[in-house]
């Protein structure tokens, strides 16, 4: 088994699901809080829009991808959020994960990383 994960920028995935909530919310959608206010953990009111849920490294570091064994990468952790480092190699993740942004799924002048040769050579697939 592998496991690919797409995310996208957590500024531009705040932004999306921001503007998302406001259009759905209908006659609600006065009631939002602008978004400097949605700084930190979700609370009432937010409508669970708040920039604590665009912490993408926790789940991966959950997962066991990310070792948490030295201070530098604990360091962009709040202490709310650290995951305790993986007792042992049995508890990590075992799949084989390929991590991408999802702008690098349409290819720019800015952006001309080889994500499609690689993820060829991830799946073990022939161009």
């Amino acid at each position: 088994t592998k496991f690919i994960v797409g995310i996208r920028h957590p500024v531009l995935w705040m932004e999306s699901f921001f503007n998302f909530r406001i259009q759905n919310l209908g006659s609600d959608a006065g009631r939002m809080p602008p978004p400097q206010r949605l700084r930190g953990p979700c609370r009432k009111g937010m409508f669970n829009v708040c920039t604590a849920r665009a912490q993408f490294h926790v789940h991966l570091a959950k997962l066991g991808y990310t070792n948490l064994a030295t201070p530098a990468e604990r360091q962009w952790f709040a202490k709310s959020t650290l995951p305790s480092p993986m007792a042992s190699s049995s508890q990590a993740w075992k799949a084989p994960l390929f991590l991408y942004e999802v702008s690098q799924l349409t290819p720019s002048k800015e952006n001309s990383s080889p994500f499609w040769s690689d993820l060829l050579s991830f799946l073990s697939l022939n161009p």
